[in-house]
């Protein structure tokens, strides 16, 4: 079932997801979000990059976690804000960035992230419109909204 045209996370599904993350998805609360990242996870190729979108507080981060416990990490996954980015390891690798505080594409080379990647990895790139084009051709672009207290909703941009 939709709602006003997007699609709620209980709805999804993998053969469809990127058509239906183009059209948008609802998401009412915390265990909706998972529900949404489980799904997305199902479906992202190995070495993948996903640019996260959103105001602050828009639920990227949170988001990025639910993909960590998806992937089998059992470490907090806490925000990169002050270090630039944070490695963890599950099923796959996961690498949460923060390019708010960069400049360019250039400051996100000086990280040298590309040197901690281990395939199978995903890296989740918050403010990637700071380093647009250090972002590979296939990255999946996601943009975050608040809509009202408790709901959000995705897009595939």
């Amino acid at each position: 079932m939709t709602i006003n045209n997007k699609y709620r996370p209980e709805d999804l599904k993998t053969e469809t997801l990127h058509q239906q993350l183009s059209q948008g998805v609802v998401m009412e609360g915390l265990n909706a979000t998972r529900k949404c990242a489980e799904m997305i996870t199902q479906v992202l190729p190995e070495d993948q990059v996903l640019a996260l979108s959103g105001d602050l507080g828009s639920g990227k981060s949170t988001f990025v976690s639910f993909l960590g416990e998806t992937l089998g990490v059992t470490q907090p996954i806490k925000s990169p804000t002050y270090n630039f980015y944070n490695v963890y390891q599950g099923k796959r690798q996961l690498v949460h960035c923060d390019a708010y505080r960069l400049k360019d594409s250039a400051a996100m080379d000086d990280l040298l992230i590309e040197d901690f990647l281990k395939s199978p990895w995903l890296l989740c790139i918050e403010w990637p419109e700071n380093i647009r084009t250090w972002l590979p051709h296939q990255t999946l672009w996601l943009r975050f909204d608040i809509q009202s207290p408790g709901i959000h909703t995705l897009h595939k941009i």
